[in-house]
C-alpha cells in the first residue's frame, strides 16, 4: 500500500494538459488573492481580472510602446477542456487607447507545444529584470509585462527592451530567455 501512496503524491503536484506536463512545485508564483490584480492592470483594457479569471491558466503578455503609447496583449487560456489565444491591440497613440482591436490567433503548433515552450525557456521560474540588479539604461522602448494564472497561483514577469539588455548585460542569460518568450508568443501564432 505504501508504494502506491507515494506514487499518488508524487504525481500530484504537475498538472497534465494532453502531453504537456507542468510541475507546479517549480512554479514561481504566489496565492491568488483580492490585491493580486494591483500589480496586473488588464482591467483597465476591458480584460477580466486575472485573480478572477475562470480559465484554470491564462497567460497574458503585455507590451506598453514608450513613449509614444499604445499597448498590446496576446493571451492564452485553457478552461480545462479548450484552449484559446487572442490579441487586444490599441493605436500607437498616447492619448487614444479607445482605438482597440480584438483578433483570435491560431496556434501554427499545437497549445501543448507552445506552453511547453513557455515553460523551457523558464517563464514560471525566472526572475523580474528588477530582480537582476543590473542598472537601466534604456528609458523607451517596449516595456513587458508576462502575468500568468495557473490553478490559484499568480505570477507578474516584468522587463523591457531585451534585445538591447541582452547586448548591454552579455553575461547575464536572463535578457535572451526575455527575448525567447517574446519570440513565443509572436512566431507560435496566426491571425484569424
Amino acid at each position: 500500500m505504501r508504494p502506491f501512496i507515494i506514487i499518488l503524491f508524487s504525481i500530484l503536484p504537475t498538472i497534465l494538459f494532453g502531453q504537456l506536463s507542468i510541475d507546479t512545485t517549480r512554479i514561481k508564483s504566489q496565492r491568488i488573492t483580492d490585491t493580486t490584480d494591483q500589480a496586473f492592470y488588464g482591467v483597465s483594457k476591458g480584460l477580466t481580472p486575472l485573480a478572477k479569471s475562470e480559465n484554470y491558466l491564462e497567460i497574458r503578455m503585455s507590451v506598453f510602446y514608450a513613449p509614444v503609447g499604445g499597448f498590446e496583449d496576446r493571451i492564452i487560456t485553457y478552461d480545462g477542456k479548450n484552449w484559446g489565444a487572442t490579441l487586444i491591440k490599441s493605436s500607437l497613440n498616447l492619448y487614444d487607447t479607445t482605438a482597440t482591436t480584438i483578433t483570435k490567433l491560431n496556434p501554427k503548433h499545437s497549445y501543448t507545444y507552445i506552453i511547453q515552450q513557455l515553460a523551457d525557456i523558464g517563464l514560471f521560474n525566472l526572475p523580474s529584470q528588477h530582480e537582476l540588479n543590473k542598472p537601466n539604461r534604456v528609458f523607451d522602448g517596449n516595456m513587458y509585462s508576462i502575468a500568468y494564472k495557473v490553478g490559484n497561483r499568480f505570477r507578474q514577469l516584468t522587463f523591457d527592451n531585451p534585445t538591447i539588455y541582452k547586448k548591454l548585460y552579455r553575461k547575464t542569460k536572463a535578457f535572451k530567455k526575455y527575448e525567447d518568450l517574446v519570440d513565443v508568443f509572436y512566431s507560435g501564432f496566426d491571425k484569424q
